[in-house]
C-alpha cells in the first residue's frame, strides 16, 4: 500500500480534521473554492432563505390560529382569518417543496458528490478539474438521490413511530399511570435519540459510498455499516462535535436575530451576520471533506485499498470508458466520428 494512503488508516480525531484542512487549502483549493462558489454557496443562501420564510411564515399562521380561537365564527373577521391561514399553509408548503427539490435533491446531493469525487481523486492521485467533476458526478448523483430518499423515508417513518409511541404514553398518564407513562416516554426518547443519531452516522457514510462506489440505496447502508466497523466511535464523535459547531453557529444567528431591533448599530450586525454566515460556509465545506476522508479511513482500516493505483482504477470505473481516455483519445475518436458522418 502506498504511504500516503497507508497513513490514512492511523488517522485519529484531530488528525482527521487536520488532514481535511489541508485537503481545502492545498493546491488542490482550486477545485474546492469552485465546487465552493458553484454548489456549497447557493445551498447555504438556500438554507437561510428557507429558514427565514418558514419562520416567518410559521410566526404568522400560530397567530392567526390564535386569532381564530379568539374570533366567533359569525365575524367578518373569521372567514379572512381561515383565508389567510389557507394561503399561509399553501405558501409554506410549497416553499417547503421547492427547497427540498432545489436545495436539498439538487445543491445539496450535488454538493456531496462532487466533493467525494474530488477528495478522492487528490488521493488517487489523479488530475481533475471543475469542468470534469461537473460532468462526472450526474451518474453518481442519480445513485445519491435514491440513497437520500430512503434515508428520508426511514426517518419519516421512525418518526411517526416515535410520535405514535409519545402518544400512547400521554394516554397513559390521563389514564392515571403517570409514572409508568413518564417512564416508558423518557425511555422511547433516549432510544429515538440514540437512534437518531447513529442513522445519520450511517447516512454520513453512505453517501459517499453511493457516489464512490457501485452501492445504493439499502446496498449502501449495508456497505456503510462494514466499513464502520473498527472505526464506529471515531465516526459517531466526528458528527456528534459538526452538529455542536453547527447548534453553536445557528443559535448565535438567532441570538442575533432577536437583536435586530434592539439598540445594536446596523453595521456591527451585518459585521456579525457576515462572520455567522463565513463560519457557516466554511463548516458545510469542511464537513462534507471530512466525510469523505472518514470514508477513506474506513476502507484503509479494512485494507481495501492496495494503492493510489487501485483507487484511480476505482475512479476510472466511476467514470466510464470516456472519463479513462486521454484528450488525444478522445480528439481522435471525435475526428473519425466527423469523417464517417
Amino acid at each position: 500500500m502506498d504511504t500516503e494512503l497507508q497513513r490514512l488508516q492511523h488517522l485519529g480525531f484531530f488528525a482527521i480534521f487536520k488532514e481535511s484542512y489541508n485537503i481545502i487549502v492545498s493546491w488542490w483549493r482550486k477545485l474546492f473554492f469552485q465546487i465552493f462558489l458553484a454548489l456549497i454557496l447557493p445551498f447555504c443562501f438556500l438554507i437561510l432563505a428557507n429558514m427565514l420564510i418558514s419562520d416567518h411564515l410559521s410566526g404568522k399562521i400560530i397567530n392567526n390560529h390564535v386569532n381564530l380561537d379568539d374570533t366567533m365564527s359569525f365575524y367578518p373577521s373569521y372567514n379572512r382569518i381561515k383565508r389567510e391561514l389557507v394561503v399561509q399553509w399553501s405558501l409554506l408548503g410549497v416553499f417547503t417543496l421547492l427547497y427540498f427539490l432545489i436545495g436539498l435533491i439538487g445543491f445539496y446531493l450535488f454538493s456531496i458528490s462532487a466533493v467525494s469525487y474530488g477528495v478522492a481523486c487528490f488521493y488517487a492521485p489523479k488530475d481533475t478539474n471543475f469542468k470534469q467533476v461537473i460532468r462526472v458526478v450526474p451518474k453518481a448523483w442519480k445513485k445519491l438521490v435514491i440513497t437520500y430518499l430512503l434515508y428520508c423515508f426511514i426517518q419519516f417513518v421512525c418518526i411517526v413511530v416515535f410520535i405514535a409511541l409519545i402518544a400512547i404514553c400521554i394516554l397513559m398518564g390521563m389514564a392515571r399511570q403517570i409514572v409508568l407513562g413518564i417512564v416508558i416516554g423518557v425511555i422511547v426518547l433516549i432510544l429515538f435519540i440514540v437512534g437518531l443519531i447513529y442513522f445519520n452516522v450511517i447516512w454520513s457514510m453512505a453517501s459517499v459510498v453511493s457516489v464512490l462506489e457501485e452501492w445504493y440505496g439499502l446496498g449502501s447502508f449495508r456497505r456503510s455499516l462494514d466499513l464502520m466497523k473498527g472505526k464506529k466511535k471515531l465516526n459517531i464523535w466526528v458528527y456528534m462535535v459538526f452538529q455542536v459547531l453547527f447548534s453553536v453557529v445557528q443559535g448565535g444567528y438567532w441570538v442575533l436575530a432577536g437583536l435586530f431591533n434592539s439598540s445594536l448599530p446596523i453595521v456591527v450586525y451585518v459585521i456579525v451576520a457576515i462572520f455567522f454566515f463565513v463560519l457557516f460556509l466554511g463548516l458545510v465545506l469542511l464537513g462534507f471533506v471530512v466525510q469523505t476522508v472518514l470514508y477513506l479511513v474506513c476502507k484503509s482500516h479494512h485494507h481495501e485499498i492496495s494503492g493510489k493505483s487501485s483507487l484511480g482504477d476505482q475512479l476510472d470505473g466511476f467514470l466510464g470508458g470516456y472519463g479513462r481516455m486521454g484528450e488525444r483519445e478522445r480528439s481522435a475518436i471525435r475526428t473519425s466520428w466527423s469523417l464517417m458522418c
